[in-house]
């Protein structure tokens, strides 16, 4: 009885930790959104918002399947020797990638104000020299789940927002808080956390020839389908946006990302269910019924509380000046409601290496996406991106689960 108790407290362990990081890493994002929406006028905090999305859409092409490919090697791999190495190599790879970024965001600064109503040329310029930070947060987020270090990886989640927490706070106390140097306080404190952990992992930098090849090798049969799928995810969660600032203005942009902001911390447990989960998912052959259920509740019961006091939020905690954001909560409630119960099926087809899978139905899911925001927000402003965002998360939904059960469940 003991022996199965310590058991259960041990899997449940590293979820729970996980998710407490993450929990504390949307409390910090709520500070910063009050910090950034209080001192900032609300074109000021469109302009923050969409430049910081513009920054993290671009990173995903530059990525190529690697960070998911080094990833899948490292989780199946017995060897802590050879996992350093495959750490290292991915590291020196990644330092390639992000000059790259660097160049594309300066390339990007040239021309993204003749597209786009909402000007932040000049902000892009002056920040193309960090942009490659956002690259490596990425890399070491999804290399710590591919090692299990669940206690690392927890740490790396909420560390560069606690940092980017007090520093505004410090900007603000000294009279010298700007738009600019939010963004600069922003990217230099993933930058500090990126350097540091690089020293905590200790990774070896030998044998890079031979570890080069095999990553080579798993972005061509795995890496190069979730590259696809990395793309149209970014895609998926940010096109709402330039859509927006191409035919809205910058408040309504300001108002949408509030909303997105609010409902964003309803995917949190699943994620870090899923991602606590990924080794095991690479032996299983299906997932457990107990393990949904757990998921369902935990995601339902935060969603009906952020709809019964979304009035409160907005106005209370925010200001009146964001009252349009109310109108949109809901509708981004059940959107966000879809995401959490898809990710523990993506989650899956990512260990059991369905890449394919993956692809296909994000595919689909990213046409939908595109087409109805195309024709509501012209139509319906904000409200109409929100019931896009209905829409494709509940189809997302629906074409994981059938697709589940086709391929795991029929000989059940």
């Amino acid at each position: 009885m003991l022996i199965q108790l310590n058991h259960n407290l041990k899997r449940v362990r590293k979820p729970a930790i996980l998710y407490f990081s993450m929990i504390l890493n949307l409390l910090l994002g709520f500070i910063v959104t009050k910090i950034n929406t209080t001192l900032l006028s609300v074109a000021e905090y469109g302009m923050f918002s969409l430049c910081i999305n513009t920054i993290v859409f671009t990173h995903v092409f530059f990525s190529f399947g690697l960070f998911e490919a080094s990833s899948r090697l490292i989780a199946v791999e017995q060897d802590k020797q050879k996992t350093k190495e495959i750490s290292g190599t991915t590291i020196i790879l990644t330092v390639i990638l992000g000059i790259f970024f660097n160049l594309a965001i300066l390339c990007l600064s040239q021309f993204f104000d003749s597209i786009f109503k909402i000007r932040i040329n000049f902000l892009l310029l002056l920040f193309f020299p960090f942009v490659f930070a956002i690259l490596f947060q990425s890399m070491f987020q999804i290399i710590l789940r591919g090692l299990g270090h669940i206690g690392k990886l927890s740490a790396f989640t909420f560390l560069p927002r606690l940092f980017y927490v007090i520093s505004i706070l410090l900007l603000s106390m000294l009279g010298i808080f700007t738009l600019k140097n939010s963004i600069y306080a922003y990217l230099l404190n993933i930058l500090v956390v990126v350097i540091a952990f690089i020293f905590i992992l200790k990774p070896s930098f030998k044998h890079i020839k031979y570890h080069f090849n095999k990553l080579t090798g798993e972005i061509k049969n795995f890496g190069s389908h979730l590259y696809i799928v990395n793309i149209l995810s970014a895609f998926f969660y940010h096109i709402d946006k330039f859509i927006i600032a191409y035919f809205l203005d910058v408040q309504q942009l300001a108002f949408y990302s509030l909303g997105f902001a609010l409902t964003y911390p309803l995917s949190q447990f699943s994620s870090a269910l899923s991602i606590s989960s990924y080794k095991k998912f690479a032996n299983q052959n299906c997932i457990t019924k107990k393990y949904l259920y757990i998921n369902l509740i935990f995601v339902l019961f935060p969603a009906l509380l952020l709809i019964i006091f979304r009035k409160f939020i907005v106005l209370d905690i925010f200001s009146k000046q964001f009252l349009p954001t109310i109108d949109i909560v809901t509708l981004l409630t059940i959107a966000s409601v879809f995401k959490s119960l898809s990710i523990p099926y993506t989650m899956f087809f990512k260990a059991q290496k369905r890449g394919r899978e993956i692809r296909n139905i994000t595919i689909i899911v990213q046409i939908v996406f595109l087409i109805l925001n195309l024709i509501l927000i012209p139509a319906m402003g904000i409200t109409g991106a929100s019931i896009a965002a209905v829409i494709s998360y509940g189809l997302d939904y629906i074409l994981y689960f059938f697709k589940y059960r086709s391929l795991y469940l029929k000989n059940n």
